[in-house]
């Protein structure tokens, strides 16, 4: 199937947008921009508004590639091998490099910290797992709901009642999973908008 350019710009923005951005996090921590501090944490601060929903968006548009008949283990296997060990090896070169290079590094790592990769990212790799877990459960959901009204519902019972009880890190995973869907939605307009009612 030939690429998305329009995609794969976006795409573009956002990686160059988290580079921008962490690197202006790395110096902020080292207090290495005197008088530009405050002009930095307001460009930050634009920044983290959407660049990763951007690439949740992104990711959702993309969607489409799953084939209909994918079984679930076929499915977890195939995001397995592209999310989750890709995941696992950018994690231990991290903490490796990190526990090597304690003295000059702004948050200090432990050897220890490898055990808890499996479940709990360090730093900036929460994204890939994240996109995992998204993944995995929007393919569920197909599978449960016939229709995609039934699925926006239930993401706004789901973020609704998280919001209530103070539920933070459920009502982050469900925003994402909300904003994937909405990508996921938005290609199936682009390309047959007279089929893309709910």
């Amino acid at each position: 199937m030939a690429r998305n350019n329009n995609v794969d710009i976006l795409k573009g923005i956002g990686i160059v947008l988290v580079v921008i951005g962490h690197e202006i996090k790395g110096l902020l921590n080292s207090n290495m921009l005197g008088p530009a501090e405050q002009l930095s944490m307001q460009i930050y601060d634009f920044i983290y508004i959407f660049h990763m929903p951007l690439f949740f968006f992104a990711s959702g548009f993309l969607y489409y590639n799953v084939k209909k008949d994918t079984s679930i283990f076929d499915f977890i296997k195939i995001k397995f091998a592209s999310l989750y060990i890709p995941y696992l090896i950018f994690m231990i070169i991290r903490i490796v490099s990190n526990v090597l290079m304690n003295e000059y590094v702004n948050h200090e790592m432990a050897w220890s910290d490898i055990y808890s990769i499996f479940y709990k990212p360090i730093s900036v790799y929460w994204f890939l797992l994240t996109l995992f877990k998204v993944s995995v459960f929007i393919f569920l959901i197909d599978k449960l709901f016939r229709n995609n009204l039934g699925v926006f519902l239930f993401f706004i019972v789901i973020l609704g009642a998280l919001s209530i009880y103070d539920c933070n890190d459920l009502l982050s995973f469900f925003e994402y999973v909300f904003i994937f869907y909405s990508g996921k939605m938005m290609h199936k307009h682009v390309s047959s908008p007279k089929n893309s009612t709910f």
